[in-house]
């Protein structure tokens, strides 16, 4: 069976655990993140070991992510 987005789906937001396969989605919110906020560069060979280790080790914390759809369109630590 094939996903087709329809307007009622993609209303629709769920919220799920994120996933080591989320690390680099996580890491490029967290950049945009800084320069939004901040205005600040974050640097990518930080943050992206830094998400992936987190990830890994749920005694770090956690991350949980929104989706629409099939894309994450927001993040929570």
């Amino acid at each position: 069976m094939s996903y087709e987005e329809t307007a009622e789906t993609a209303r629709v937001i769920s919220v799920r655990e994120a996933a080591p396969t989320d690390a680099v989605t996580i890491a490029d919110f967290n950049s945009a993140i800084a320069r939004e906020t901040e205005d600040k560069s974050l640097d990518p060979a930080v943050v992206g070991p830094g998400v992936a280790a987190l990830l890994e080790d749920a005694s770090k914390g956690r991350y949980w992510v929104a989706e629409s759809g099939r894309a994450i369109v927001g993040q929570l630590m």
